[in-house]
């Protein structure tokens, strides 16, 4: 099967002892179950939608779709999870997002720069 693909098979000491502290747990075990309402789906932004600040993109696609993005893949490989509000997404560049059904059609925001 082409692609990469990561396979993750235990959790860390620090994540466990977190996960007990504050229950984080709970709505991973959801997530991850991949048979709730709600999943997480990788997605890349078009060239043409141009550089835009995380908020506009994060506000846009709650608003217009009801997704909930949380972490982003730069050009670079770099992974940012939560990514400050300033922080800018470029047409290019991925996004992780939480979604009652897999995103397919996005009508992207066009920033003209």
């Amino acid at each position: 099967m082409p692609g990469d693909f990561e396979l993750i098979l235990q959790m860390t000491a620090e994540m466990m002892v977190q996960a007990i502290q504050d229950k984080v747990h709970l709505p991973l075990q959801i997530l991850l179950r991949n048979n709730a309402d709600q999943e997480i789906y990788h997605v890349t932004l078009p060239e043409a939608t141009g550089s835009m600040s995380w908020w506009v993109l994060h506000s846009y696609l709650m608003d217009h779709y009801g997704y909930l993005t949380f972490a982003r893949k730069q050009k670079d490989g770099t992974i940012v999870v939560n990514p400050k509000k300033e922080d800018q997404v470029c047409g290019g560049e991925s996004i992780w997002l939480i979604a009652a059904d897999r995103p397919m059609n996005i009508h992207w925001p066009v920033v003209k720069g």
